[in-house]
């Protein structure tokens, strides 16, 4: 009798032994930055977002050598164009597949090489991040400007088309006013199309 309960006891752990080995291979890999990685990939979609949004109002407001200079690129654009975002997703994958069977143990610890490239990679996608909020915030800048550029060439229409005598100096105020915007909207647009380029 006590050979069978061995013998059962053996029979019954090794059968414990196969399945939990089968659920250990089964159990998808840890998922500790994969959350982050979508963040980012949202923030620089909201981010792009706000960018369209701000250059589609300066296409609606400025006229047609200032639509000439509005980014074509960016019509295309989506985070998974950044090679920053999407070297920290793959980093995060290989990390990921290198914590899979790692128990009890910090991922700095059982997976250096691979933690150490995921962290280099999340600075270089905030760097991303970070610029294109920056060009966001231009973005809306260069909006305003273009609606103000806008607002000066009315009045210019309007001023010219009126039939009073003394709206000579007031005239060449607004156009000189709007030389300036034209200028300055340029310059922002130059600007926002070598900060995307270089990205």
């Amino acid at each position: 009798m006590a050979k069978r309960i061995g013998a059962t006891t053996v029979a019954a752990l090794l059968v414990m032994i196969i399945v939990i080995g089968i659920l250990v291979l089964l159990i998808p890999p840890k998922d500790i930055c994969a959350d982050d990685v979508r963040g980012y990939e949202r923030a620089a979609s909201a981010s792009l977002n706000v960018i369209r949004q701000n250059l589609s109002k300066i296409e609606a407001t400025a006229g047609t050598a200032e639509r000439l200079q509005v980014p074509a690129q960016l019509k295309g654009l989506s985070p998974t164009n950044f090679a920053a975002l999407r070297a920290c997703d793959t980093q995060c994958k290989l990390l990921g597949r290198c914590l899979r069977y790692v128990y009890l143990r910090a991922p700095s610890e059982a997976c250096p090489t691979e933690y150490a490239d995921y962290k280099t990679r999340v600075d270089s996608a905030l760097k991303v991040l970070e610029r294109l909020e920056e060009m966001a915030k231009k973005s809306e800048q260069v909006a305003r400007g273009a609606e103000s550029l806008g607002e000066t060439r009315e009045k210019i229409k309007q001023l010219e088309s009126s039939a009073l005598g003394s709206t000579g100096g007031r005239l060449a105020a607004l156009k000189s006013e709007a030389e300036g915007l034209e200028e300055r909207l340029r310059e922002d647009l130059s600007y926002i199309d070598q900060q995307l380029s270089a990205l």
